[in-house]
């Protein structure tokens, strides 16, 4: 409540008031609902939540704001099928781009990740730590998104297109990139 002064915070009793629990679908004890000014739930927590978690889910929250919304809003309804070529690059498409100088790989992946196998003609910036670290992302460069799988480096894709950037997601992930340049396939790389 300090930190988050215009947040209503309640907490009810299910058992004492079984309206309100069926009202909003309480499956679970404790359970969290995270509710607009409208009344509209906007996200839900099963069980016990860290302060830490409820934290950010506020400053979450705080940030998607209606203005933000709007910009979510319009980079989704403008969304085509052509897009979705455009979201991703193949391994070929990125040694060509990486080699001439258009391109870098960004590895999203976790520091104790990074440490077992690190891939070193990548910029290693954890998914986590993209907020605080966008001064350190070209802007003239195509950004490629990397982890093992495409997973993360997805989110992190969305993430930094909504900040601007041009950034897509490579296609087969970091595991289909070291599959790839094996070997003597290892010099198409120009480091």
């Amino acid at each position: 409540k300090e930190k988050y002064p215009k947040s209503n915070i309640y907490f009810i009793d299910v058992y004492e008031d079984k309206k309100t629990a069926m009202k909003f679908k309480i499956r679970m004890i404790p359970t969290q609902k995270y509710i607009d000014k409208s009344g509209k739930v906007i996200d839900t927590h099963m069980g016990v939540i860290k302060q830490e978690e409820l934290e950010k889910k506020l400053k979450i929250m705080k940030i998607i704001n209606k203005k933000n919304m709007k910009q979510i809003d319009k980079i989704v309804s403008e969304f085509t099928l052509k897009d979705i070529q455009d979201m991703k690059i193949d391994i070929k498409t990125f040694i060509e781009k990486f080699n001439n100088g258009k391109a870098i790989l960004l590895d999203i992946r976790m520091p104790f990740e990074t440490a077992v196998w690190g891939v070193k003609f990548a910029l290693e910036i954890p998914y986590n730590k993209l907020p605080e670290n966008l001064d350190n992302l070209p802007n003239d460069k195509l950004i490629v998104s990397a982890c093992p799988n495409e997973y993360r480096s997805n989110m992190a894709k969305e993430y930094l297109r909504f900040k601007g950037f041009k950034v897509k997601n490579l296609n087969g992930g970091l595991l289909e990139l070291t599959r790839y340049l094996n070997g003597k396939k290892a010099k198409e790389i120009e480091l």
